[in-house]
């Protein structure tokens, strides 16, 4: 064991190097008890000036791939994201090693465009799996899903529930689907026990259809029309009562 009582720079690189199972340790250890401060692992760079974008440090992992290459499987970064004096934002991204041997960021944390903000991005292509264990919260609200369809599929005997939650006393809560130009097409709203299907478009007229045997080529039925003043059975209508 060798003590050192004041601060010592090495001009180049250095290794530590063990055989021993689970070893080399590299321990920063601190035996104050100030519950605000720590010990500190710092990168530095202190250059003559910096960029955005510019690195700022980096942990990199390595191991031997099955035919003896060294190869880095993964990477923690650290660097600027904007550099504008009174401005600071900074950026840290986690990546591994994907499929191929190419570096890719599965986790990038950046500075928002406003103070406080900060921008999170999780996977990196539209084929990456995010797995939530557990619950999920969202305390903004709109959730965008990119492309052409989206599919919400669930484990076998799950049910899908869309719950409104208007115990605040406040106006009655809904579920809504709307159109490209943002008006309600379908409202699902719940008011006195009273679920509502409605369209608020000047004309007001909701049309419900039934799935006939050549469903999907055209082959969907108008059953029912309803209009402010008038329902329309497109129909028989059966009473079994």
């Amino acid at each position: 064991t060798i003590e050192v009582a004041k601060p010592m720079n090495f001009a180049d690189d250095v290794t530590l190097t063990s055989a021993g199972e689970g070893q080399p340790i590299l321990t920063l250890k601190t035996t104050h008890t100030t519950k605000t401060a720590s010990g500190e692992l710092q990168f530095l760079k202190d250059a003559a000036d910096t960029e955005d974008g510019e690195n700022l440090g980096i942990i990199t992992f390595y191991g031997e791939d099955e035919g003896n290459n060294n190869t880095k499987f993964a990477h923690i970064k650290g660097s600027i994201q904007e550099s504008t004096n009174g401005q600071e934002g900074g950026s840290i991204k986690l990546a591994v090693a994907t499929h191929d041997g190419e570096i890719k960021n599965g986790l990038v944390i950046n500075d928002g465009s406003s103070e406080d903000e900060i921008d999170v991005t999780i996977g990196s292509t539209a084929t990456s799996m995010t797995t939530v264990a557990g619950n999920l919260t969202v305390n903004g609200s709109i959730i965008s899903v990119g492309g052409s369809n989206t599919n919400l599929e669930m484990n076998a005997g799950s049910d899908i529930i869309l719950e409104a939650d208007n115990a605040g006393g406040g106006n009655a809560s809904s579920i809504q689907y709307l159109d490209a130009a943002g008006g309600n097409k379908i409202m699902l709203a719940v008011n006195s026990d009273v679920v509502q299907l409605c369209n608020r478009a000047a004309n007001g007229t909701v049309t419900i259809k039934a799935n006939t045997s050549t469903a999907g080529s055209g082959g969907e039925t108008l059953a029912a029309t309803f209009t402010d003043t008038e329902t329309t059975l497109a129909g028989n209508l059966v009473v079994d009562g």
